[in-house]
């Protein structure tokens, strides 16, 4: 069996994708019940988790510490960049241990490996459509007007789920190969939510050091989150620099995962 599939992955062929799709859907809707049918209050800890965090950081930063935000209240602030920031890094932990999840299927059948962590880029779009949702709501509450770059909100969405699908390719073909980076990625990610503006504005950033933070795909994309919802500042040159990145990794993550699928059998 093991002989067949390396037979198979030998072969890059973008037409397997579109063969297969019918498995990529099957992937999704196993994520989605295991994810919601199962548990006790399904898609309610979809709202219920962002506003655990809306309630504990706004308390801590926005009352005791009082971070300046400017004439943006806190929750709104930071709900708008715990939406892109929660939804980066649920899945990059979730792709973390993808293939090892799905060990005994990869052994006995051949399909494009790269539907696994795919899946769970698609999966964890409820949670980000919920956290827009209440953040919507709290615009709402807050009096926040809804201005003219929210329409540019669609392409900043495909672009954070293309840094997503990115990450979670790479990450998930690298932890099939070395079993030890998943702790790692953990703490990564653990590590770059302070570094990452989603708990403060860039501005409390020492000014000879904000253009390595912009570096930073993630500080780019919270950042163009703000910008559609109160125009926050984005500059234009690290922009690009993060959005050529992004493509280049995502096309080389392609690549190198299906080099690791024509061994993975054997790996996992």
């Amino acid at each position: 069996m093991k002989q067949v599939i390396s037979k198979h992955a030998k072969k890059f062929d973008i037409r397997l994708f579109w063969q297969y799709r019918e498995l990529l859907y099957m992937l999704v809707y196993r994520e989605l019940k295991i994810k919601y049918a199962e548990t006790f209050i399904g898609i309610l800890w979809s709202i219920l988790n962002p506003l655990g965090f809306l309630v504990i950081f706004s308390i801590v930063f926005g009352v005791f510490l009082k971070i300046d935000t400017a004439e943006i209240p806190y929750p709104v602030f930071f709900l708008s960049g715990m939406a892109a920031w929660g939804y980066f890094a649920r899945v990059v932990q979730e792709a973390s241990g993808a293939f090892l999840e799905f060990f005994d299927v990869i052994e006995k059948v051949y399909f494009p490996r790269i539907f696994i962590p795919i899946s769970k880029v698609i999966v964890q779009l409820i949670d980000y459509a919920v956290a827009f949702l209440v953040l919507f709501v709290l615009m709402l509450i807050y009096d926040i007007p809804f201005i003219f770059n929210l329409i540019y909100l669609p392409f900043v969405v495909l672009f954070t789920i293309l840094i997503a699908s990115a990450a979670a390719i790479w990450i998930s073909a690298l932890v099939a190969r070395y079993r030890d980076l998943q702790q790692i990625v953990s703490f990564v990610l653990q590590i770059g939510f302070y570094f990452t503006p989603v708990l403060y504005p860039i501005k409390v950033i020492p000014e000879f050091l904000q253009a390595f933070y912009w570096l930073n795909p993630m500080a780019i994309i919270v950042s163009l989150h703000r910008w559609c919802i109160w125009g926050d500042a984005v500059p234009i040159l690290q922009l690009s620099i993060v959005m050529l990145a992004a493509v280049f990794m995502l096309i080389t993550g392609i690549f190198y995962a299906h080099k690791v699928e024509a061994i993975m059998a054997d790996i996992l």
